[in-house]
């Protein structure tokens, strides 16, 4: 799925309009170290659905000493909220592998856009931090 974002100065010589993919503009705004964003970007309703793979050959890292470790196995794939798009909701899709660290066992792999069990992204936190400071308390409901 490609969207259209922008134009460059080359496009309006060439007379065509160059699009950019999301995962594109995801790897722009938001790299995450060790994963990439997989080929598989879909529309659901009124949701941008982008899986997320770790990188061939990387290690899960221990999320209490960041330590690579061998895998275990793989948890349930699971769907975290990312910060809307152009007021698409934008959805993360991962697998979550379980690594087996040597100093503290069996344990879910460290995954930096998410704090433990949360479906929300660190960088919607963020934007919603960001949304709320701007709220004025009297236009807030009771």
């Amino acid at each position: 799925m490609s969207l259209f974002v922008l134009r460059d100065k080359h496009s309006f010589s060439s007379g065509r309009m160059p699009t950019m993919l999301i995962k594109t503009l995801l790897n722009q705004c938001y790299p995450i170290k060790g994963f990439v964003y997989g080929d598989q970007v879909r529309l659901e309703g009124k949701s941008v659905v982008v899986n997320i793979q770790h990188r061939k050959n990387s290690r899960g890292l221990c999320p209490q000493c960041r330590e690579p470790s061998p895998g275990y196995d793989r948890l349930k794939e699971r769907r975290y909220r990312f910060v809307p798009l152009w007021g698409y909701l934008v959805e993360f899709l991962y697998t979550a592998r379980r690594v087996q660290c040597p100093r503290h066992g069996i344990v879910v792999e460290f995954l930096p856009w998410a704090d433990g069990k949360s479906p929300i992204t660190q960088p919607f936190k963020l934007f919603l931090v960001h949304w709320a400071k701007r709220l004025s308390w009297k236009g807030a409901p009771p």
